[in-house]
């Protein structure tokens, strides 16, 4: 399953390479240096008409930071042809998930990182945040991310509610039990006395699948 995603990750950046290409030529890259350098001095030039009396603005960064965590998601890279074509491989599903969530977690979190590293000047200026709480905002926001990351993954396990909110990508295979049919459209699974006791194989359901499969980080 490593070699699966491995496969699928270079043919989707590969992909992403030629669509870059075609977006990113000669004229639209000397446009956007241009924006991205008036855009830079425009937001120097107004961080120094701000001043500490315009609390106002920190609780809009506060918005932004929260709208900026639904920005990446969970990159699968599944097919809609996987639910029947893995279905004999179904035991090995999970490592395939791992190496997703992964993938999926190191984008993500460099995303936050430039989110809040755009907000550093202004919370400097308006609410005078030392270096230390500039630090505890970066890991609280690394911290919501990697929570939402681990949920979104837990979604495509069939594992009851109650425990999804305590496992990561790495303890759901030790924490699914699979009893039934054998299929995946017939399995239930279960966890017992908490999950470090717990030992199984990990289940996908094929409804989230499908959902996941097109989703890029």
């Amino acid at each position: 399953m490593n070699e699966l995603f491995q496969t699928r990750l270079q043919q989707h950046l590969r992909r992403m390479l030629r669509y870059l290409r075609l977006v990113f030529n000669d004229h639209f890259v000397i446009a956007l240096m241009f924006f991205v350098g008036g855009l830079g001095l425009a937001y120097s030039n107004w961080l120094k008409t701000l001043g500490p009396q315009q609390t106002w603005i920190v609780w809009v960064l506060g918005l932004l930071l929260w709208a900026g965590l639904s920005v990446s998601h969970i990159a699968t890279l599944l097919e809609p042809a996987d639910t029947v074509f893995l279905l004999p491989r179904e035991r090995d599903v999970h490592a395939y998930f791992v190496k997703a969530w992964r993938y999926s977690w190191w984008l993500a979190q460099a995303v936050q990182v430039i989110f809040v590293g755009l907000t550093v000047p202004l919370l400097m200026i308006v609410d005078q945040m030392t270096g230390w709480s500039l630090l505890a905002l970066l890991i609280t926001q690394l911290a919501l991310k990697d929570a939402q990351l681990t949920l979104s993954v837990t979604h495509l396990y069939q594992v009851k509610p109650s425990m999804k909110r305590w496992l990561r990508p790495p303890e759901l295979g030790r924490c699914v039990r699979h009893v039934g049919s054998g299929t995946i459209s017939d399995a239930v699974v279960e966890c017992r006395n908490g999950h470090r006791d717990c030992g199984g194989t990990t289940l996908f359901a094929p409804t989230n699948l499908v959902d996941h499969g097109d989703c890029l980080a």
